[in-house]
């Protein structure tokens, strides 16, 4: 019997492919309780770093393919320039999907995790994000603070593009408080199945950690670099315990893993208001405190702008409350893992 072979493809940032080597982690396992093999590709973007984080999270084990992350070059926000991103969709989307289509003929699984073009072909196609973008887009062109960033983009047909995806998706997970919860007329798209948030359960952590740290969140799409380094030097200042991820290079804190934000001495999180963030703040029971949407000097993702608003019309723990009264786990991997599972098979 031929091994069942996973694609997890990615948005940018590290969250997209965490979360999504964890679902298709979760699927492997229960393939493996059937006596199928399966195998888990990702390209491989972020060189030691994502190599050094998904070992952190014990899947170093799955590979990281540098041949197709090529094509993900122009379509992942690379200079930081929403405007960019956008137009670059239009141009490279197509192209990036027909090539690596072309190198893996063979994909059973794609795990679609924010990516701007699917493989499609045959392949059973999950997609699993805070948001689906063709309502980004809507909310976006409707946002009259964010009209520089439309100015001159073609909003309708990168929308056409992702309505065609949304339309060919197998199925379709956003959690429940996600990027557009703020708006509480926000009808699901076609297929959309409700989640808890989109990390495991939080563990015990042994770490010796000081009372009263803050936990300063750096994003790995490298936005906001500043902004947070300089709280960091603030908090150092107050003589406050700083803790920072272990890739991150600032000095003179303490390095551990996103998981520590559970340790009881931890006060807070601080960062960018990406869904990676919130989900562990969720999990962790910890108050989070988003740095504002950066504008200048280029435009910051517009889901940041929008993740912002969520958070003011609901807080992130009584969110949080509300989910846990709607679903039989908090652990959204478990919970759309086996939904993956469970469809594929019954194909």
């Amino acid at each position: 019997m031929s091994k069942v072979k996973i694609f997890v493809n990615p948005f940018f940032g590290n969250e997209p492919f965490v979360f999504g080597s964890r679902i298709a982690n979760h699927v492997v396992g229960r393939f493996e309780e059937e006596g199928q093999e399966a195998e888990v590709v990702l390209p491989h973007l972020y060189g030691e770093r994502q190599q050094r984080i998904l070992e952190e999270i014990g899947l170093d084990h799955f590979k990281l393919d540098p041949e197709i992350a090529r094509f993900y070059k122009r379509i992942i926000l690379d200079d930081g320039d929403y405007r960019h991103h956008l137009e670059d969709i239009s141009i490279y989307a197509r192209g990036a999907q027909e090539a690596i289509r072309a190198l893996m003929p063979d994909i059973d699984i794609e795990i679609n995790t924010g990516s701007r073009f699917m493989l499609g072909g045959g392949a059973a196609t999950y997609y699993v994000f805070p948001y689906a973008f063709s309502q980004l887009l809507d909310r976006l062109s409707q946002t009259k603070a964010l009209e520089d960033v439309v100015k001159n983009v073609d909003i309708s047909g990168v929308k056409g593009l992702a309505l065609e995806m949304e339309h060919d998706y197998d199925l379709v997970f956003i959690p429940s408080y996600n990027t557009l919860s703020f708006d509480d007329k926000r009808q699901p798209v076609p297929g959309e199945i409700s989640t808890p948030p989109l990390r495991p359960l939080s563990s015990v952590v042994h770490e010796d950690i000081p009372e009263d740290s803050v936990y300063v969140m750096f994003s790995g799409t490298g936005a906001d670099y500043e902004r947070l380094q300089e709280q960091v030097e603030a908090y150092k200042g107050q003589g406050r315990n700083v803790i920072t991820q272990p890739w991150v290079p600032v000095e003179d804190v303490m390095k551990l893993p996103p998981e520590v934000v559970a340790h009881e001495n931890v006060a807070w999180v601080e960062g960018r208001a990406g869904f990676g963030t919130i989900w562990l703040c969720q999990q962790a029971g910890k108050v989070f405190t988003p740095l504002d949407y950066r504008r200048l000097p280029v435009p910051d993702d517009v889901e940041i702008y929008f993740n912002n608003q969520t958070l003011r019309h609901k807080g992130l723990l009584k969110a949080t409350e509300e989910m846990k009264a709607s679903f039989p786990t908090m652990d959204g991997i478990a919970f759309v893992g086996d939904k993956i599972f469970e469809h594929y098979c019954a194909r």
